[in-house]
């Protein structure tokens, strides 16, 4: 059995403390169905415990369910079976994530207990949320998204606290972590490079591709990459901005997040252009509004990406999943 820390600032108490641990140990699997418990002795000597203290956290358990009682025998864990744990910790809550945990949910239904977390794109906040949880869950679902200016080794030493088996990256891989581990990813670079070579046709009217990437919200850089890319094989013209100022005719713009766009669109309509003309817009990630503006999108399935996480959760099976990139091609281009 794991370990039972004390301090004297601690409000837990120590008979409560061993509940939490059995009971840890049962959700996660360490303690099967008709596992024999340690006895009442055996418990105080190993925790340093009075008597009294693991038999009141044995008559909690027993009354909880957990646990049982054979005259003569000893403790026994109740055969019932059990969830799995999962910590699933996002880099941001936005509209798109909430579609990978509605794919978690719908595959996982009763199966599994999801907690989140978010850890803001910061390595200290992921390392801190690891060590306070490492053990407490059967996987640790995360989207490996950080600031920019993060060393690579940083971020691979906190994933290398946790056991491969139990590890499920979401969104992007890490080709930096040198063990195996489960992931349904985007290839960022590749996507955007064959989605623009798919509508090459609509882009033959336009001499440059500006991608609005505003540097601030730690978008994937490959995502400019790819781009680039695209425009040197075309022999267009090819800029990154921030943000919108003044608006080039034979131009298609790529917005990367919701509020570029909706400038774009606004801006576009002060002047005499026209869009899927005269400026071509291209959006990444659908919704039901960029349907009803007839926006032409970039897209990953994020339900689906929710789905196949799942499934590999349930199979604990170890591989690596590129996730589906679509193009809707609509009037905008």
């Amino acid at each position: 059995m794991g370990e039972i820390k004390y301090s004297p600032k601690d409000k837990v108490l120590k008979y409560q403390k061993v509940i939490d641990l059995i009971i840890n140990e049962i959700e996660i699997g360490k303690l099967k169905g008709n596992a024999r418990l340690p006895s009442i002795n055996e418990l105080s000597a190993q925790y340093s415990l009075s008597r009294v203290t693991v038999e009141r956290a044995y008559m909690h358990l027993k009354k909880r369910g957990y646990i049982s009682q054979i005259d003569g025998k000893g403790f026994y864990v109740e055969d019932k079976e059990q969830k799995l744990k999962v910590l699933l910790i996002f880099n941001k809550l936005c509209y798109y994530k909430r579609m990978v945990y509605y794919g978690l949910l719908e595959v996982l239904k009763d199966n599994a207990s999801i907690d989140l977390q978010i850890h803001h794109y910061n390595v200290k906040i992921l390392d801190d949320i690891i060590v306070e949880n490492l053990g407490k869950y059967n996987f640790y679902v995360i989207m490996p998204h950080f600031h920019q200016d993060t060393p690579p080794e940083e971020y691979i030493r906190v994933f290398e606290k946790i056991p491969p088996q139990s590890l499920l990256l979401l969104d992007k891989s890490l080709p930096d972590l040198k063990m195996a581990y489960m992931s349904v990813y985007q290839n960022f670079e590749e996507d955007i490079y064959l989605a623009l070579e798919s509508v090459n046709d609509l882009l033959d009217k336009y001499q440059r591709i500006t991608i609005i990437f505003p540097m601030s919200r730690d978008h994937p850089l490959e995502t400019i990459s790819g781009a680039r890319k695209y425009c040197s094989l075309h022999h267009k013209k090819f800029n990154v901005i921030e943000s919108i100022d003044n608006l080039s005719p034979g131009t298609a713009y790529i917005a990367i997040e919701e509020e570029e766009l909706g400038l774009l669109i606004k801006e576009i309509r002060k002047t005499k252009y026209s869009i899927g003309k005269d400026i071509g817009i291209i959006s990444f990630n659908e919704t039901i509004l960029k349907e009803l503006l007839d926006i032409t999108v970039f897209t990953t399935d994020f339900t689906e990406m929710g789905r196949i996480g799942a499934k590999l959760l349930l199979s604990s099976t170890i591989r690596n999943v590129k996730n589906a990139f679509t193009v809707i091609r609509r009037k905008s281009l």
